[in-house]
This record gives structure tokens, sequence and C-alpha cells, in this order.
């Protein structure tokens, strides 16, 4: 499968309300490609709302991985500022 595909199917989940599922379709399509902009992007989200300080760890990497690449991200960027 493909990047993609799988954050489809992460954006599907959330829809659902199947938060974790969504995480993991979402970290599986970024082991894929490391910059799927809104992969990253939906992920750190995700992980940032959950509240847990080892998820929030992961978001500000994911929200620094794509303002790498995207620094004019509006609204990664301030979620990266709350973080």
């Amino acid at each position: 499968q493909n990047a993609e595909s799988h954050y489809t199917l992460g954006v599907i989940a959330l829809k659902h309300d199947d938060i974790s599922s969504a995480i993991s379709q979402l970290r599986q399509a970024i082991q894929i490609n490391p910059h799927h902009p809104q992969a990253l992007y939906t992920l750190a989200q995700q992980l940032q709302q959950s509240k847990d300080p080892t998820n929030l760890l992961e978001a500000i990497s994911h929200y620094e991985t794509l303002l790498e690449k995207q620094p004019k991200f509006a609204d990664a960027l301030v979620n990266y500022a709350s973080a």
C-alpha cells in the first residue's frame, strides 16, 4: 500500500471517531512517506489532543518535520506553538 491509502484510511477512521485506528493508519502513512504533509499534520493534531505527555513529544516531532518542509503551513505553526 502507499502513504496516501493509509492517510485516507486514517481520515475515514477519524470520521467514525476511531482515534486509535486513525493514529495507527497515519503512523503507517508517514513510515512510507515521512514528508506526507497532511498525514504529519493530522497525526500530530490527534496526538496533541490526547494530552498524553509521550504523545505530545511525538506530536511536536511531527510538527517540526512538517514545518521544515512547509514553514508557512499556518495551522501547523499555530498548533506547534501551543504544544
